[in-house]
Formats: C-alpha cells, sequence, structure tokens
C-alpha cells in the first residue's frame, strides 16, 4: 500500500484467511504443485495454521504465506512460532549444541523434509527448541472487507487503519523489520495460554 507495489525487498506475499476457509484454500493446491511450488505445512495444538508454497529456485515468483486465524471474543488470533533465542554471549558446550539442535528441529518443523508431513511447535521434541507467540487483533479487521480492484483480493475495509495498528507508522519505509521486534498486535504469550487468560479476565466482569 505505502509504494503501491510488491516492496522490492520483501521476498514473500503474506495473506490472512480464517481457519474456517482452509477447505476452500486448499483447492490451489494441485495447480501450485503443477506449478512446481513446494508446499510447506506448520500446525499447532493439531490445528494447521500457516500454508507456505516455496517456487523453485530459479523462479521470478515470490513465495507465498498463508496466515490462517481463528476468532476469540472480539479478537482473531493465529500462532507465529520462532526458535528458542540464545544470546550470542553463551559460548558453552551445552549451549553450541542445543543451537545445533535448534538448527535440525526447526528445518524439520519447518518441514524442509518430508518425512514428517504436519510436526506441530507444541509437542516433543519440537517444544524444547521453539517458542510460540501470538498474532493477536480486533477482528473486525477480518470481518469488514473490501475488494481491491488493483491486486484482485479482499483487504480491510479501514486498511490504513488496520495498518497503523499492526505496524504504527507504515508509510515510513523501515527495511530491518522484524515481526517478534518491531510488529504492533503481536503478543510473546502461547494463544492457549494468552485466550485462557482472556476468558478468566472476562469471567471475572461477568
Amino acid at each position: 500500500m505505502r509504494e503501491g507495489k510488491p516492496l522490492g525487498h520483501d521476498k514473500d506475499i503474506d495473506i490472512g484467511i480464517w481457519a474456517k476457509d482452509e477447505e476452500r484454500m486448499k483447492l490451489i493446491i494441485p495447480s501450485m504443485k503443477k506449478n512446481a511450488y513446494r508446499i510447506i505445512i506448520r500446525s499447532y495444538r493439531g490445528m494447521n495454521f500457516h500454508y507456505k508454497f516455496v517456487p523453485r529456485k530459479d523462479s521470478e515468483f515470490r513465495t507465498l504465506d498463508i496466515n490462517m486465524f481463528r476468532q476469540a471474543g472480539k479478537f482473531a488470533w493465529s500462532p507465529q512460532p520462532r526458535p528458542i533465542p540464545i544470546p550470542n554471549t553463551q559460548k558453552t558446550v551445552h549451549s553450541q549444541l542445543f543451537r545445533i539442535a535448534r538448527g535440525v528441529f526447526w528445518r524439520i518443523f519447518s518441514n524442509y523434509y518430508s518425512f514428517i508431513p504436519h510436526p506441530s511447535s507444541t509437542t516433543w521434541p519440537f517444544c524444547r527448541f521453539i517458542e510460540t507467540a501470538t498474532w493477536w487483533g480486533p477482528a473486525h479487521y477480518f470481518n469488514n472487507l473490501i475488494w481491491f480492484e488493483e491486486w484482485e483480493c479482499f483487504i480491510p475495509k479501514k486498511w490504513q487503519q488496520y495498518l497503523t495498528f499492526k505496524y504504527g507508522h507504515w508509510n515510513i519505509p523501515v527495511k530491518e523489520w522484524h515481526i517478534w521486534d518491531n510488529a504492533r498486535g503481536f503478543v510473546k504469550k502461547d494463544p492457549f495460554y494468552l485466550i485462557k487468560e482472556m476468558e478468566q479476565k472476562k469471567s471475572k466482569t461477568d
């Protein structure tokens, strides 16, 4: 939106959908495979939440990331995993071995190896090396949409408000932006515990 075209330094295209539309979305899989895309699926507590369509290395196409959201009260949420960070100051044998194991299990979780089709970030051994946070935002941004003719897709009706909510000063270019450190509407808590906490607060006020 800021530059009126996909950002040159951005190597992927992010799309958000409701999880209830997963089966409809999966209808594109045969044609994506036909066009030599590799498909990576991530799951959380038995629920798929992320489809990554990766083109061939020599392709001019971008990676397509589809994040699936679910609703909890007035909010929409989606898991966001990452390898558990270790401070660079830790140089012990244990920390070095942990880094190696973390890298291996992260690649398995990311489905770079196909022998585990749907690894989950919350099951052993992945939960020892991966932490999960939450995309968390008002559900009305996902429910009130308009058709964007130029890109032939739906976007939030109040898209400027949504971008401000998610990125802050979204109209100012920032190349060194990272979801875990810079994103608004991003809570560094596991979705299960975040939703449980929200429900407990709601029950106290009812």
